[in-house]
């Protein structure tokens, strides 16, 4: 029987053309099959699929730990993922949970997990998802109160600098002093250049001290 495929069974360009034709006059299908589209898309998709490798895709999923800085839903995610390709059939579930509790990086919580009776996967996936919350959480105060200390310092040495600014300034006052009575000008305490002078001397320091 010569046959033709339909665009259909281009299956993203893997077969085209004469290709296909000459493949499925290879396939062992009935006279019924060879009618019915879908038992024609399964023929070539089985052809076009790798051979299958259960001990080696299930070696990957036993070995499938959750990595440095990899969150948990995205290590669950893959886990899955990995378990759907080594056919553990009505123990999915568990093979899954299994990896879960072996596979997490924080051993705190496996060992939590290890305390557990009759733990299932749901319950499994509450405690490690409830655990990466409460510590993202944890670390999210400690940096504001990390902040809040710098803050703090900042401000007190601050408030220090500005004292200690006000107090060099009273004493620069202080030892300049206030104007004198005499000179008219500002200096330090009996060292006006009229101070222990006579009235004579003073009036001709008067001109000089003017000057200062």
């Amino acid at each position: 029987m010569e046959f033709k495929p339909p665009r259909k069974l281009d299956l993203e360009g893997d077969i085209r053309g004469e290709e296909a034709v000459d493949l499925f006059n290879t396939f062992n299908l009935t006279a019924d099959e060879k009618k019915d589209i879908d038992k024609i898309i399964n023929a070539f998709e089985n052809y076009i699929q790798p051979r299958k490798n259960i001990i080696y895709d299930r070696y990957v999923f036993y070995n499938r730990n959750q990595k440095e800085n990899e969150t948990f839903d995205v290590f669950l995610k893959d886990i899955k993922r990995l378990a759907d390709m080594c056919e553990f059939g009505t123990e999915k579930e568990n093979m899954i949970r299994d990896r879960v509790v072996i596979g997490i990086k924080n051993r705190e919580e496996q060992e939590r997990l290890l305390r557990m009776p009759n733990l299932n996967l749901a319950k499994a996936v509450d405690v490690c998802r409830a655990a990466e919350i409460s510590k993202l959480q944890a670390r999210t105060l400690n940096n504001e109160s990390a902040t809040d200390s710098i803050v703090t310092k900042h401000n007190r040495y601050t408030n220090k600098f500005k004292y200690g600014d006000k107090k060099n300034r009273k004493i620069q006052q202080e030892t300049r002093g206030s104007k004198c009575r005499k000179c008219n000008i500002s200096h330090e305490p009996k060292k006006c250049p009229a101070y222990g002078k006579k009235l004579w001397e003073m009036q001709e320091a008067e001109p000089l001290c003017s000057m200062l």
